[in-house]
């Protein structure tokens, strides 16, 4: 496990031509920053930024572009009219969920005879099963509309369609060569597709289909009804906010606020949002979870259930067993991700392998994908967990940016199952033997896609602004760019030469507080999952920050607030630390032999010993540190310069990067430590298992010869 305690990523600044932003605020009406933002982005026509900032209902496209819709609406209607019996298939989780419950009531607003269909996640696994096949049909169902699966159920289809059943598809997963031999099926990822829009979330879809119902039965408008749940669906899917998404995503997110939907309502009560305005991530980081549980932990009906119901009593009911359920799979996450950690960096994944590959026996198979999301945001690879029970295994894959997970799995295929999904998330079977050949196939094709650096991605930066530009005006213009999400994340700013005045450690020293202030002015910073950082850092220190700029409302006060991304040392060092930089770089112990040498050079220079010999309380100061921070198993990444600060004023002793590059050069050769470079002027580093055996500083070479200079310069 890894604390960067300076995270020193490559930062990927794009910064527009100042007359392009000029030019294109005035012609769009927004403010210099946010027309930075959107040119940055490759957004530099005035109408299409005015539609992308205020997107209207009026903008979705015509349903009936898409291939088959205008077939499976003619199926439908007749099959409503004369009340045919119809069963709404979907899948597990959140997208599936929420389409199965939209599709469902709007069927039986109708009055339709439905019913819906959810596979079990651990005994039928994903999509259309032989065993559904035949419960539909025993059902004395006539007509099967999927939701968010089917387009890969060649075999299942047809089995279907052998018992009597007609069956519409619907469906925004990648399509194979052959599809599904249904009455329709409704993907936009066809390869024959024409329609515009192709990233559309499974509920998006469906959303799609209703329209298109509403349209025929003269019920026009009935489908808006059905935004928030939309909204749920397309933001947990994580699928691109722009086009149709956006339109859905913006709308939806602000009917979940005021829900007519007594099982939506129930959720956001328990998850204790109803008090709160409702953001994109509080839908993915709240109610999504806690849908998913529902699939993750047992029976996901429940959710559709939920959705559903008129009954409060049972809305609340089941929002709190889904509640519980979320906890139960935090616990059970957290276990197996520990797990999956320990094995991959106890193995040489970390540093050989292109796409991350752990095992473990019986790890519970509704939580592996969450874990494999977990360690790719971690070690920025893509990853597959795999839970394995009686010989076979039962897999989780998720990606990064630029990479194909889906493309990957395919050139495996015949090692495995069953696999499906799209390009950052997927799901495989295959038996435990063949793993470690699937783990070299799989990185062969890593290492075909990926430069040798190419995992370690960079920290984007829209834009560099100055701290002038931090004010409320600028940040309400920046929430015309919400909802964000995938394919529109949050503006990410680089802002240089800030000084740290005050800094703590809140939320169980998980998250780092901070004051900042350029000149006389100062904005209030949070950085979570940063309080790491604490330990490198000082009050005083001139930081570089990629941060958001966001408005944090507390007490019913409104105020700017920077939320940190990533901190590095200003540029502006000070003179002494340039110095022992460059005397660092001049001098190296382990390659020059000649001591006389070095003591001309400290003579001539008129150092003092204290300036780059440590005393022996100086060993015990740095090391002491090393080990309370390594003490559970923890890797080091930090700043030798904001170490060295750290410790020359919380320790009252004399420090500067060269005198402490030393000391750790000493503690390696001493056994103590294993260390890499991390930058120019950062190091990565292990605490040895071994340490409880008792090291002399006299069996160092450099410490003698450090001991031997300081002789001669006294």
């Amino acid at each position: 496990m890894i604390i960067r305690m300076i995270m020193n990523k490559k930062w990927i600044v794009n910064n527009p031509p100042a007359d392009k932003v000029n030019a294109l605020a005035n012609a769009a009406g927004i403010s210099s920053l946010l027309a930075k933002v959107l040119a940055s982005r490759g957004m530099e026509d005035p109408e299409h930024i005015k539609a992308f900032l205020n997107p209207d209902l009026e903008r979705l496209h015509d349903p009936f572009l898409m291939n088959d819709m205008d077939i499976a609406v003619e199926r439908i209607v007749p099959a409503v009219r004369s009340c045919e019996k119809i069963a709404v298939y979907g899948d597990f989780d959140v997208d599936g969920v929420t389409g199965t419950s939209i599709l469902f009531s709007f069927l039986r607003s109708m009055g339709a005879d439905a019913e819906y269909f959810i596979p079990d996640r651990f005994t039928e696994g994903y999509g259309v099963s032989m065993s559904a096949a035949e419960r539909i049909k025993d059902g004395g169902n006539t007509l099967v509309v999927t939701v968010d699966c089917g387009t890969t159920a060649v075999e299942e289809i047809s089995l279907m369609n052998q018992m009597g059943l007609d069956v519409i598809i619907t469906d925004h997963h990648e399509c194979r060569e052959k599809l599904p031999q249904a009455l329709a099926v409704i993907n936009p990822c066809r390869q024959d597709s024409t329609y515009p829009f192709k990233d559309l979330a499974g509920v998006g879809v469906v959303f799609k289909l209703i329209t298109a119902l509403c349209k025929k039965l003269g019920k026009e408008g009935d489908q808006y009804k059905y935004l928030d749940l939309a909204a749920l669906g397309t933001l947990a899917d994580v699928v691109p906010l722009v086009d149709e998404n956006r339109i859905i995503a913006k709308h939806g997110l602000e009917m979940i606020g005021c829900t007519k939907n007594k099982g939506l309502k129930a959720l956001m009560d328990v998850a204790n949002l109803s008090q709160k305005p409702v953001s994109s991530r509080a839908v993915s980081f709240a109610l999504a979870p806690r849908v998913n549980s529902a699939g993750r932990m047992g029976s996901a009906g429940r959710a559709v259930e939920l959705f559903t119901t008129d009954d409060q009593a049972l809305a609340l009911r089941l929002a709190e067993e889904l509640n519980t359920e979320n906890s139960r799979r935090q616990e059970t996450e957290i276990e197996i991700l520990e797990q999956a950690i320990r094995n991959i960096e106890a193995s040489k994944q970390l540093d050989e392998a292109g796409v991350i590959v752990a095992a473990g026996e019986n790890w519970h198979k509704g939580v592996i994908g969450i874990v494999a999301a977990r360690i790719t945001e971690r070690y920025k690879k893509p990853c597959i967990i795999i839970s394995l029970e009686d010989g076979t295994g039962k897999g989780s894959a998720r990606s990064v940016e630029g990479f194909d997970i889906l493309a990957a799995l395919t050139r495996c295929k015949e090692l495995m199952d069953a696999f499906g999904g799209h390009e950052l998330a997927a799901g495989l079977a295959l038996r435990a033997d063949s793993i470690p050949e699937f783990m070299r196939r799989i990185n062969e094709h890593a290492s075909e896609c990926f430069s040798a650096d190419a995992s370690e991605l960079g920290l984007k930066i829209d834009t560099e602004i100055n701290f002038k530009d931090i004010n409320m005006d600028n940040a309400k213009q920046l929430e015309l760019l919400a909802p964000f999400g995938a394919g529109n994340p949050p503006p990410v700013f680089a802002c240089s030469g800030l000084k740290i005045d005050q800094m703590r450690t809140v939320g169980e020293n998980k998250h780092l507080k901070l004051k900042l202030s350029a000149g006389k002015s100062t904005v209030d910073a949070i950085g979570f999952n940063m309080g790491g950082m604490a330990a490198s850092v000082n009050c005083g220190d001139f930081v570089d920050a990629a941060c958001l700029l966001e408005i944090n409302s507390w007490n019913s006060k409104d105020i700017v607030q920077l939320n940190v991304k990533d901190l590095r040392l200003s540029s502006n060092k000070s003179e002494e630390d340039d110095y022992f930089a460059s005397l660092d770089k001049a001098i190296d112990f382990r390659t020059l032999k000649d001591d006389n040498r070095y003591g001309a050079f400290f003579e001539h220079k008129g150092i003092k010993p204290a300036d780059i010999v440590p005393e022996r309380n100086e060993f015990v100061v740095v090391f002491q540190h090393i080990r309370s921070i390594c003490a559970d198993g923890y890797n080091i990444i930090f700043d030798l310069f904001a170490l060295s600060r750290n410790l020359k004023y919380s320790n009252n002793i004399s420090m500067n990067f060269f005198k402490l590059k030393r000391i750790i050069e000493i503690f390696e050769e001493l056994d103590l430590i294993k260390t890499r470079p991390y930058g120019e002027y950062g190091i990565e580093i292990w605490l040895n298992k071994n340490i409880g055996e008792k090291r002399s500083l006299e069996s160092s070479r450099l410490f003698l010869r450090l001991q031997n200079i300081k002789k001669q310069i006294t």
